[in-house]
């Protein structure tokens, strides 16, 4: 038998992520606020936190030991920085004027994150926003011109960045830095 949780009064979920007993659920905004609640694993509908991210949509999250962070859509910020044993205290990674899309995904390594705009708006290409993971401070753009509709990103064990899009055929992008950054795709089929 399934189980149904009702989220009385919350829009859509956006997003979702489980981290050993807890469950992170994201909901769509309104008026420019996504709520965001820690739920427990086996029973969403038992609440821990329940806090407010300005934006209009959470769309990704990742986590370490010590923070959660979010993807963002929203016109002033590209992402989140969300103490986990104490949600309530919430930064922001401001987005750079470059960047004009929503960010659909991020992945960090020890020093930066990176967040992915997708390059699905007319006369934009993919880029990845790069940011101090401490400071939250903007770092640079990638922008790889000739990338669009991207989908998700991912980092490996020796800093190569790799982006996958949403084409037919799909394309995975290896992104990688030797003196510039650099970018070689592979058409998957």
């Amino acid at each position: 038998m399934k189980n149904q949780f009702l989220f009385t009064g919350e829009q859509r979920i956006t997003s979702t992520l489980a981290s050993g007993e807890y469950l992170w659920l994201a909901f769509f905004g309104v008026s420019n606020l996504c709520t965001l609640y820690k739920s427990d694993v086996h029973n969403p509908n038992v609440k821990y936190w329940d806090v407010e991210i300005v934006g209009d949509e959470i769309t990704s999250m990742i986590e370490d030991v010590t923070y959660l962070y979010t993807s963002l859509d929203d016109s002033i910020n590209i992402g989140a920085k969300i103490e986990i044993l104490s949600p309530i205290t919430i930064t922001y990674f401001i987005k750079d004027v470059g960047l004009t899309e929503k960010a659909i995904d991020l992945i960090k390594d020890s020093t930066f994150v990176y967040f992915l705009l997708p390059g699905i708006d007319s006369g934009i290409n993919t880029k990845i926003g790069k940011y101090n993971l401490s400071t939250r401070t903007y770092v640079e753009t990638i922008d790889l011109t000739t990338v669009f509709n991207a989908k998700k990103i991912d980092v490996d064990a020796n800093g190569i960045l790799w982006v996958v899009t949403n084409n037919d055929p799909t394309e995975l992008i290896k992104v990688w830095y030797s003196g510039t950054w650099q970018y070689q795709i592979y058409t998957l089929s």
